[in-house]
């Protein structure tokens, strides 16, 4: 499964893009690279792009998630954009993420493109400076 974790300077968002067989070890790897790129480039603002990937995960992989951005210190007012692969059971896991992060703290939203979430991401910032 490759996985690639960038900040883009222009949208000021740290972004990932995975794509092929996706395991509960890439799932970690890939959140793992992104909370810690985000505080070392000081952006509350992530892109998760999982539409290229085949994933073998499973709820409760997904719940461990947010006790793994809590260890590596993912600070509660990030915003996380999740761009799910096709398929209902995908969306259900995205949908369930979305739920416990929510509930974590974490301001979340499944989009359906990387340019919905861009754009999703853009309002939060607006938001957030704004305040």
């Amino acid at each position: 499964m490759p996985v690639s974790v960038v900040y883009d300077q222009e949208h000021q968002v740290v972004r990932s893009e995975m794509s092929g067989d996706t395991t509960p070890d890439d799932l970690h790897l890939e959140t793992v690279q992104m909370v810690q790129l985000g505080l070392q480039v000081d952006c509350l603002y992530f892109l998760s792009d999982f539409s290229g990937a085949t994933i073998s995960f499973n709820l409760v992989d997904v719940f461990r998630l947010s006790e793994l951005q809590d260890v590596q210190g993912l600070p509660r007012g990030a915003h996380i954009a999740l761009v799910p692969p096709s398929g209902e059971r995908a969306h259900q896991l995205a949908d369930f993420y979305q739920a416990v992060s929510s509930n974590e703290g974490w301001t979340t939203n499944v989009v359906d493109s990387v340019d919905t979430g861009l754009a999703w991401l853009r309002r939060q910032r607006a938001v957030a400076d704004h305040r």
